[in-house]
């Protein structure tokens, strides 16, 4: 009986301070988030790879994996000055899952807004004005009361293909 009243008071406890985590944390995340959506429409490449952690990896939106902060910092000063700088972006939090005290996974709407005509590559132009839409992953990690990011991929949303969603459309 002193087993199970003990096993009951350390789940009940473990329970509500998982739950305080998820509310404070949350919020953190979130802050993480808004703060990662104005450095990248600033265009601080400097901030932005200060978000994350030395090990991060990347999967961009062409399929290109980058395995460490400084191979991601890199390519994407390089990518900023073809493209990047052209639009800005609303990051809209989706949904946040905490899978431990200091490990969140994190899901965002982006929308890009195009500031300034630019040509991607040879066969996509993107003219003033134009939106795009995107899915981001992040997995943030705890450093030290800082929420870093620790990998990350993003996923051009195809709008012709997304009315045929089975969860999302009326086409099932």
């Amino acid at each position: 009986m002193k087993n199970f009243i003990l096993s009951f008071s350390l789940l009940v406890s473990s329970c509500f301070v998982f739950g305080q985590m998820d509310s404070t944390d949350y919020k953190d995340v979130r802050s993480a988030v808004q703060k990662l959506n104005e450095i990248w429409n600033r265009h601080d490449m400097d901030a932005y790879c200060d978000l994350f952690t030395e090990d991060a990896t990347w999967v961009n939106i062409l399929g290109m994996f980058w395995q460490n902060r400084a191979d991601l910092c890199k390519a994407t000063r390089i990518i900023k000055e073809v493209a990047l700088k052209y639009w800005t972006a609303d990051m809209n939090l989706v949904k946040v899952r905490f899978i431990g005290p200091d490990i969140a996974l994190v899901y965002i709407y982006e929308t890009g807004h195009v500031e300034h005509d630019f040509d991607a590559s040879t066969t996509k132009k993107f003219i003033r004005g134009d939106t795009f839409h995107d899915q981001i992953f992040l997995v943030y990690v705890r450093i030290h009361n800082d929420w870093k990011i620790s990998a990350g991929q993003n996923t051009s949303i195809d709008e012709t293909m997304a009315k045929y969603d089975p969860i999302t459309s009326n086409h099932h």
